[in-house]
């Protein structure tokens, strides 16, 4: 179990989407599952829950595609807190680049 890091749960990301156009809209469980899917295969985060042994923890879940599409249609229901991706070192490292990429184009 690790210590929780950077994290999103799956139903704001599939929120993102519902939001970015009717395109989107209508694939939003589609789009949420492709972004996951390059999220993890570039190593840059994995799917995770909740640790049930040790508050503030989480435990990392092995998801393909149907498994993801699955946690988001719960997250849409009573689960919305309880499935997330979590940044890996790496992709910690990305999101530090990217803020320090924006700050310097502001």
């Amino acid at each position: 179990m690790l210590r929780t890091r950077l994290h999103e749960y799956l139903g704001t990301i599939q929120a993102a989407f519902l939001k970015a156009g009717n395109e989107a809209r209508e694939d939003a469980v589609d789009c949420t599952v492709k972004l996951v899917q390059d999220l993890m295969g570039l190593g840059l985060c994995f799917v995770a829950t909740w640790s049930a042994t040790e508050p503030g923890s989480h435990e990392e879940l092995k998801v393909d595609a149907s498994e993801i599409a699955r946690l988001v249609a719960l997250s849409n229901g009573k689960d919305v807190f309880t499935y997330f991706v979590v940044a890996t070192k790496a992709g910690e490292e990305w999101v530090a680049r990217y803020h320090a990429l924006v700050n310097d184009l502001a």
